[in-house]
């Protein structure tokens, strides 16, 4: 706005604009120089001023179980001109979004001027909990010699162990003393995430005997006989017969009561007595 002086005033901008007044340039110091009609002269400065660039950081809460959606981005804004909209590329409007699953978001931030800054984040999860048991199997039928060692990946460390129906261990990812049956493990790591696992441990089928027998053929001899029949166990059988014998099926007895002991390739036992019988000696009377 020019007065004074000899009207009509020239303008010469130092940007080499000739004209009264400026617009469509960047921030900077302008100066006018004005020269009115008798070539008096003028000068006159100005500041043109912008606002500060909109800068957007971002904190990435990340999903705390594989497949969860409690992850969430929180945004802070500074710069431009407040006040500020926000448009996730999920559709939120908010300036801090929650509830998300793992993936990549996007954010355009606009400030009353319409000025934008776009920035994005990516929301992670952790890898699923792995568990693997490697069994020992029970040695005997009946026994009480199994094991489960228990081998953990994934999720996020600091794992704990819960066995359904085991008492508690002092080291629970390695748990001995149990008999056949199957055996549930529920593994929690450090975030809440858990993980279920089921094992069976398994027992060999029981050592069973059957015998016949062929008793003596006289009263005092010794052709009698026992014929064994074992199964179940683990096969590769040892006898152990009372009289000493180790033959599976002894023969050349006498009447009397022996005791196997079948041993299979586990060191299983089992004993059974069979009765030899003999027929009753012969008598006769003699009358002179």
């Amino acid at each position: 706005t020019i007065s004074g002086g000899s009207p009509a005033y020239t303008v010469l901008w130092s940007n080499g604009v000739n004209a009264e007044d400026l617009d469509g340039v960047p921030a900077g110091v302008y100066t006018a120089t004005i020269t009115d009609a008798d070539n008096c002269t003028a000068t006159v400065e100005a500041t043109v001023i912008e606002p500060p660039v909109i800068t957007v950081t971002v904190t990435p809460v990340h999903v705390s179980c594989p497949g969860g959606s409690n992850g969430a981005i929180n945004l802070n804004v500074n710069g431009g001109t407040p006040p500020y909209t926000f448009l996730w590329t999920n559709g939120a409007t908010t300036e801090d979004v929650s509830g998300l699953p793992a993936g990549a978001y996007d954010v355009v931030v606009t400030d009353a001027h319409d000025c934008i800054a776009t920035i994005g984040a990516v929301i992670n999860e952790p890898p699923p909990i792995s568990v693997t048991a490697v069994v020992t199997d029970v040695s005997c039928n009946g026994g009480t010699n199994g094991a489960i060692s228990l081998t953990t990946s994934g999720g996020t460390p600091g794992y704990t162990y819960d066995w359904a129906h085991i008492p508690g261990s002092n080291n629970p990812q390695h748990v001995t003393g149990l008999g056949a049956g199957t055996y549930t493990v529920t593994v929690t790591d450090s975030k809440g995430c858990t993980e279920v696992l089921e094992s069976a441990v398994n027992e060999a089928s029981a050592l069973v005997l059957n015998t016949s027998t062929v008793n003596v053929s006289c009263f005092g001899g010794a052709d009698g006989s026992i014929e064994l029949i074992v199964s179940g166990g683990t096969p590769g059988y040892t006898f152990l017969w009372s009289n000493g014998y180790t033959d599976e099926n002894p023969s050349g007895l006498t009447a009397g009561n022996y005791t196997v002991t079948v041993t299979d390739f586990a060191g299983c036992t089992k004993s059974k007595t069979v009765a030899v019988g003999q027929p009753t000696a012969i008598t006769a009377t003699t009358q002179v």
